[in-house]
């Protein structure tokens, strides 16, 4: 509506000077831009690959959104059977996944992702892992992430716990990091 009103308003006022029409002009692009973000981060609230075929074709998808457009090389494998996951479960993954390939587009200046999502008898295990510059110095405990500010890390632990898993991290200084997350086989539907 507000991109009608800015071009409407170019239309009627033919008498504008140069400048200032420049100026109306970049404000246009500036909300098209914004726009366009608000878009995307709508969609991936709750995306409809999410809700409609699930979490495997969701990491998928987010894989390849770095591949396309971050310029990271990013691979995601299956293991074992694959089943699907209770729906809160699979949001809760989801949203873990984008907070962890979010820290390493941040943080790890890393060329390379490897997502694995492996199906057991004994549970699930989803591992992320780069190549990036790792971290100086694992904490003992997660909470000590919340000292340092690190609320991501906090928030993908305690999403965890809720449904019985564990989140571990394991990173050394130049050689990467690797999330894993183990989940019980109660987390998938029958």
């Amino acid at each position: 509506m507000v991109l009608h009103q800015l071009e409407r308003f170019l239309v009627e006022h033919q008498d504008i000077q140069m400048p200032a029409i420049r100026f109306l002009l970049n404000l246009q692009s500036q909300i098209q831009s914004v726009l366009k973000e608000v878009r995307y981060l709508s969609q991936n609230l709750r995306p409809s690959i999410l809700e409609h075929l699930g979490l495997l074709p969701a990491i998928e998808s987010l894989t390849e959104g770095l591949n396309k457009h971050q310029g990271v090389e990013a691979g995601f494998m299956v293991k074992g059977k694959a089943a699907r996951f209770q729906p809160e479960i699979e949001l809760s993954l989801f949203r873990i996944m984008q907070e962890a390939l979010n820290n390493i587009l941040r943080h790890a200046e890393a060329t390379r992702v490897e997502v694995i999502l492996e199906f057991k008898e004994d549970g699930v295990l989803l591992t992320v892992q780069d190549n990036g510059k790792g971290m100086q110095e694992l904490p003992q405990s997660f909470y000590e992430f919340l000292k340092q500010g690190k609320l991501g890390l906090i928030g993908m632990s305690e999403r965890v716990k809720l449904f019985g898993g564990k989140l571990q991290l394991a990173s050394t200084p130049g050689n990467g990091t690797i999330l894993t997350i183990t989940l019980p086989p109660g987390c998938l539907l029958i």
